[in-house]
């Protein structure tokens, strides 16, 4: 069952305010539309604040009671007395945080009376459930795994990356992300340790990559945990988990793997947190003299190489690294002018360390 990503709301015994004729709700890439019309019930409504959430549930809710799932958006509504008429409809968008994975879902608007000094627990008092199911069109994960552990490096691998969206629809920077986390991941947020990572770049609508063979540095974690390979993508404020695989066996780190490392939590916010090709975080926990030393053996690829890998390149920033990735793929070296923040002299500095490919 998917979990909630942010806290569950409870039902309430005695209705203050209800749905009225109509409600709904429409998407538009990472936001969403939600329309309603509302009836006041009694005039202790006017005591509460209010907000509308939209849920994705595995199956259909027969009251406020079962409501289970998770919680793909949610916003505040202006006092009820402004916009409560059963026949007038209201509307106000919000960010939408669509489920990972490929599934289909019973969508369900709640109108909630929120609790104080909290965004989204509350006490429900109205349920619309929605008879289609709803399918997001998001990046995929196909065939995902890795092999080896025990090195210090593990190898990724996927049978295939799709993305469904229409042919115009290019998706953001994508990465894929071997976390380990304490139990099986079935989306929403999560708190693990971030072991390996590669960042793609970007992918067309109706675009696929076949055949997906990624050797990578790993932190492994310095306990039991459950491995899960994670397609991730930058929406242009942050990553977001848009298609999982749970490996199959418990991960037992092995003596010379063992590796301390404080674990991160990934609430699909900032890419400090959770991607960064998941390999910042891992840099982070390593000595920067080491990583220096080590990174002056070769060259860097700009249009594969993961963030931790750039970053180790003296005289290019985080902010700088996170847009030449954003900017992939690049056809010269001198195209990397055309970032911001990249002039002529900084990239006559750095150039003797980097590679096209």
């Amino acid at each position: 069952m998917t979990t909630p990503s942010l806290p569950t709301v409870t039902a309430h015994s005695a209705a203050l305010a209800t749905f009225g004729a109509s409600h709904g709700y429409r998407f538009n890439a990472d936001h969403v539309a939600l329309t309603a019309s509302f009836n006041i019930r009694t005039p202790a409504a006017h005591q509460r604040t209010w907000a509308l959430q939209l849920w994705a549930c595995p199956s259909a809710p027969a009251t406020p009671a079962e409501l289970q799932g998770q919680l793909v958006a949610s916003v505040s509504l202006p006092p009820l007395a402004e916009i409560a008429d059963p026949v007038e409809t209201f509307t106000v968008n919000a960010v939408a945080i669509p489920p990972a994975g490929q599934g289909d879902h019973t969508m369900v608007l709640a109108l909630v009376a929120v609790a104080a000094n909290e965004r989204t627990a509350g006490e429900i008092h109205d349920l619309a459930v929605y008879p289609r199911r709803e399918i997001f069109a998001l990046p995929r994960l196909v065939d995902g795994n890795i092999t080896g552990s025990a090195t210090g490096q593990v190898v990724i691998t996927a049978g295939a990356i799709e993305n469904p969206r229409d042919a115009g629809n290019t998706s953001g920077t994508l990465s894929l992300e071997l976390w380990a986390l304490n139990a099986a991941y079935n989306g929403g947020d999560f708190t693990g340790w971030p072991a390996a990572g590669i960042v793609l770049g970007t992918l067309a609508g109706q675009a696929r990559l076949t055949g997906l063979n990624f050797p990578v540095n790993a932190t492994l974690p310095r306990e039991n945990s459950r491995l899960v390979l994670m397609l991730r993508e930058w929406n242009g404020t942050r990553y977001l988990t848009r298609d999982y695989t749970n490996l199959s066996d418990i991960f037992v780190a092995p003596v010379a793997a063992v590796t301390d490392i404080a674990p991160a939590a990934a609430a699909d916010a900032a890419p400090a947190t959770a991607s960064i090709a998941a390999t910042a975080a891992i840099a982070a926990a390593k000595p920067a003299k080491k990583t220096r030393k080590s990174s002056r053996t070769a060259t860097v690829a700009i249009n594969t190489a993961s963030e931790s890998e750039l970053i180790a390149v003296k005289g290019l920033s985080l902010s700088l690294v996170q847009a030449i990735i954003a900017g992939r793929p690049y056809a010269k070296l001198d195209d990397l002018v055309k970032v911001k923040g990249v002039g002529p002299k900084l990239l006559a500095k750095v150039r003797s360390r980097l590679r096209l490919n």
